[in-house]
C-alpha cells in the first residue's frame, strides 16, 4: 500500500491552476477537495464525505473509518 504521507505530499506539489481555478500561491489547497477525493478513493478506496459550507460543498474522505481531509488547510 501506498504511505498515506507520501501520498499526501505528491497531491499537494501537484496542486496548481490546472487542477482548480481557485489555486493561489498563498492558498494552494482552495478548491482541490474534490478532485483530490476522488483521487484518494481511487488509490486507498474507503469513502467520499460532503459537508455544505457556505463557499460550496467541501469534499474529503474516510478510509477504514477515519477520516482524511487533504485539503483543510484552505480555510483559515
Amino acid at each position: 500500500m501506498v504511505d498515506l504521507e507520501k501520498f499526501a505530499d505528491r497531491l499537494t506539489k501537484a496542486w496548481s491552476r490546472e487542477t482548480s481555478s481557485l489555486w493561489s500561491l498563498g492558498n494552494p489547497a482552495r478548491g482541490q477537495c474534490g478532485v483530490t477525493s476522488l483521487v484518494v478513493q481511487d488509490v486507498f478506496g474507503g469513502l467520499i464525505l460532503k459537508t455544505p459550507l457556505p463557499q460550496g460543498p467541501h469534499f474529503y474522505n474516510s478510509i477504514d473509518g477515519r477520516r482524511f481531509d487533504f485539503t483543510a488547510d484552505q480555510f483559515h
